[in-house]
């Protein structure tokens, strides 16, 4: 060991180094009164010593995880602290561009400012050192530093080098640190690792020390074949008869991804114990909120577990269910399982309580105790139970990782389709299957809103990442079969506004003309809807470069399809004279001479809808008339929209807008998630016949949303456009759809939590319906789904599902292959994957 003074001096210039380039240093604990704890008589000029077990040089560490150091500290008479850090180091001595930067940052044992207790000699420090943010994500090696000092101000330090790394996140699942195996009989050895690209191998080493009579040294590796995302591998190793006792075992892991970057986790280390006349330990994990199909995760410690099982009581204690699961030979001391609570649908929204049990070769069995509980439990009546909520629902992971932005449902074939933003694709859940399909669907950029078209073997799927509509095939009888019809992919062309100010002397009947424009808006669709003649209509997603939205139809049938702007829910202008027009491609002014008698002559141009032909011009000294030229010129017979007073800075969509239309079609409802303390306004449009509709003014949907500050996060519309419902972030508001186009408001509704998807029960027809399908849901990120009364606006049940919430809520019948009791699925999103709920007659309340 080199001279204190020596480690003193390094460690010193290390420090400056720091101090250099990086506000953050590692400095040793305070002391407080040098020599308060020394106990021995003259002065203390002995070094403590400092030692790090784990974690061992060159272990992998992946970005952003925490990392476990435990430390061996000693001192002849008293120590007073230890301080650990973790840094990069780059550049170079000699050329004076070495750094030492934090990429760790600094813990104190016992405590900042504290000390250890008086004449404290031996100790084993763990503490976990948590990534300095914001978190570095450079692929490096990193130096971890422990800092030790004694009560007389005298230090030692040591150095330890890991291995930054972006491969597979790794878990020993067994065994748990500081498990404790009994000498001659095996240990099982459990590795989970995940990554998003693919595990491609996954291996762990186990050592005994070296000093032990018979040598262990183990290690098992597995391959996986590409796209194995989540694996786990199990293995028993056997202990030595003569390993000493508390003799260390220790684990190490490590994986390779599908690109060859590694990944592993922190050692394991567990302590070789004599045999034992006890039953066994137990402890479960038992989740608050648990689906129906949930496991509970039993772990038990003993001299051969030969056996784990639970046992699930209601709130008297009734039991609900039990099962075991017989372990096969050889029997470890550190057994671990999973079973199903496999519980009846009748316990969804109960509370159950479970408690656990393990049995030994030897006949002995324990109960569940506390985490922590060193001693076990031989009586039932005594065991630890935990309560879990069953919840309604089963979540099912996304094959691949991402966000999902709309759900749409093809109730012919049982196939629920999800638009997967971050992947370009659509994901497809088999309800005859329970599953979902490996291979997805490739479509455009973003992929947004989802809707099945009037053909029922087509999805039509708005890419919001482009200008362009996919269509989807989806009438194979299995989801590989499905795919884009590429060659017909609908591109979304631009549109452009324009404004002009017309000024008529009465009399002379010169006309002075100006004009704004073009007005240019985001043509990305987002939320995508066909109605029954089969216009297509949709919003449009507002980005960085055009931060503002509109809603749009378009005719498919056309050659080259021409989208018309929705325009009809803005509001008044103060100039009565301004005249806003669409669906032009170009528009000019010639100003007469000053002084002159002659009008302005204002020139607009268009080319003939549906085609691409080159866009012709017409002229006139008037807005009307020049609009009539242009649309009666056969050259060019245009779609020119002209809407006196309009104010067009009122069309402008800043959020998202979502879209929903009616079972028979012919209502389509757009909703606004407006930003700031905007109103979100509510949009209905009914579908009159090809390339013709109608849409909402805008008096009657200012009156929908009561809130001035409230938003839409969701909208839905029943099965013949008598009733519409918009999903506000507190409350849901229920308006009943009247010529012409009115939307007055019925109810409110106020629901639990922020607020996502709601949806209407796929029978809701308006007031007269009957109670059992007069229901809308409305959807929470709290994890609830609320069942409301159509016309009462009452709740009418509440449905916990596991996660929070996201994004849409669909509804619809039993599909095929769903038990005959099943009256009306749900489905919506969550962080962890897609909530299906089956629900039945017994879920819905009585009606009021």
């Amino acid at each position: 060991m080199k001279p204190a003074i020596f480690r003193l001096l390094a460690l010193g210039a290390g420090i400056a180094v720091i101090l250099s380039c990086d506000a953050a240093s590692p400095t040793a604990p305070t002391t407080g009164t040098g020599g308060s704890h020394n106990t021995g008589g003259g002065k203390d000029n002995v070094a403590p010593t400092v030692s790090i077990d784990t974690p061992a040089t060159g272990a992998l560490v992946n970005v952003g995880d925490s990392i476990l150091v435990t430390m061996r500290l000693h001192d002849d008479r008293a120590l007073a602290g230890v301080a650990i850090t973790g840094f990069k180091e780059t550049g170079d001595v000699n050329l004076g561009t070495f750094q030492r930067t934090i990429r760790y940052s600094e813990i104190d044992a016992p405590g900042s400012g504290l000390l250890f207790r008086s004449g404290l000699r031996d100790t084993v420090i763990r503490r976990y050192l948590q990534p300095a943010q914001p978190v570095d994500t450079s692929l490096d090696s990193l130096v971890i530093l422990a800092l030790v000092k004694d009560s007389a101000g005298n230090v030692d330090s040591v150095l330890r080098r890991v291995n930054i790394v972006a491969g597979p996140k790794v878990n020993v699942v067994a065994p748990a640190p500081g498990d404790s195996v009994p000498a001659g009989f095996g240990m099982t050895v459990t590795l989970h690792a995940t990554h998003g690209s693919g595990v491609a191998k996954l291996s762990f080493r186990v050592q005994g020390e070296t000093n032990w009579p018979t040598k262990l040294d183990t290690s098992v590796t597995a391959t996986y074949p590409p796209n194995s995302r989540d694996v786990t591998l199990t293995s028993i190793v056997r202990i030595p008869l003569d390993a000493p006792v508390r003799g260390k075992i220790t684990v190490t892991s490590s994986a390779v991804d599908v690109n060859g970057q590694p990944g592993g986790a922190a050692p394991v280390v567990a302590i070789v114990r004599s045999g034992s006349n006890l039953e066994p330990k137990v402890f479960q994990t038992v989740q608050p909120r648990s689906e129906t199909t949930d496991s509970v995760a039993i772990s038990a410690s003993g001299d051969g577990i030969q056996m784990l099982g639970f046992v699930a009581v209601d709130s008297v204690g009734n039991i609900l269910r039990t099962d075991s699961l017989a372990l096969q030979t050889p029997y470890t001391s550190n057994a671990r399982g999973s079973l199903s609570l496999n519980l009846a649908p009748s316990t969804q929204g109960t509370k159950v309580f479970i408690y656990s049990f393990a049995k030994d070769q030897s006949g002995r069995v324990g109960y569940s105790i506390p985490t922590g509980t060193a001693i076990p439990q031989g009586v039932a009546s005594q065991a630890h139970t935990d309560s879990t909520l069953v919840v309604y629902g089963h979540t099912f992971v996304l094959p691949r990782p991402g966000t999902v932005a709309d759900i749409a449902v093809d109730p012919l074939r049982g196939n629920i389709f999800l638009s997967n933003t971050s992947n370009n694709l659509l994901e497809v859940w088999q309800n005859g299957k329970k599953q979902f399909s490996s291979k997805g669907i490739a479509v455009g950029a973003l992929p947004w809103g989802l809707n099945v078209s009037i053909s029922p073997d087509t999805l039509l799927v708005a890419n919001s990442g482009g200008t362009n509509i996919s269509r989807v095939y989806i009438g194979s009888p299995d989801p590989s079969g499905d795919a884009e019809d590429l060659a017909h992919r609908i591109l979304t062309r631009n549109t452009f506004v324009y404004v002009v100010h017309e000024t008529t002397d009465p009399k002379t009947g010169v006309s002075r003309e100006a004009f704004e424009g073009p007005y240019s808006y985001s043509d990305r669709p987002q939320y995508v809807v066909q109605g029954a003649s089969g216009n297509i209509y949709y919003s449009t997603r507002p980005t960085v470069s055009a931060p503002t939205g509109t809603i749009r139809m378009l005719d498919p049938t056309q050659a080259v399809p021409d989208p018309r702007q929705i325009f009809e829910y803005g509001t008044r202008a103060a100039d009565q004279n301004q005249f806003v027009i669409f669906n032009i491609d170009d528009l000019s002014v010639l100003k007469a001479a000053d002084g002159s008698s002659a009008s302005d002559s204002i020139f607009m141009c268009d080319h003939k809808p549906g085609t691409s032909n080159a866009a012709a011009c017409v002229a006139d000294t008037t807005v009307a008339g020049v609009v009539a030229k242009l649309r009666s010129d056969p050259n060019i017979l245009s779609d020119v929209r002209v809407a006196q007073g309009l104010d067009v800075n009122s069309l402008a969509l800043k959020d998202t807008t979502f879209a929903a239309i009616s079972g028979d079609r012919r209502w389509v409802g757009f909703g606004e998630g407006a930003t700031g303390n905007g109103t979100g306004r509510v949009i209905m449009a009914n579908d009159l016949g090809p390339s013709q509709y109608a849409a909402s003014g805008s008096i009657p949907v200012a009156d929908l949303i009561e809130n001035a500050s409230d938003k839409v996060n969701g909208i839905a519309v029943d099965s013949t456009g008598q009733l519409v419902a918009a999903r506000g972030l507190g409350d849901a508001y229920i308006a009943a759809v009247q010529q012409p186009f009115h939307l007055r408001l019925q109810g409110t509704y106020d629901s639990q939590g922020n607020g996502t998807g709601v949806a209407f029960g796929p029978g809701a027809n308006g007031n007269a319906t009957p109670a059992n399908d007069r229901v809308a849901f409305v959807g929470s990120s709290t994890g609830t789904i609320e069942i409301v009364d159509a016309a009462y606006y009452t709740n009418r049940g509440t449905l916990q599902v596991k996660y929070g919430l996201y994004g849409p809520i669909r509804a619809s019948r039993p599909l095929p292959g769903d038990p005959p009791d099943v009256v009306m699925k749900l489905f919506g999103m969550t962080p962890q994957g897609l909530v299906v709920v089956d629900l039945r007659a017994s879920d819905i309340k009585s009606a009021p």
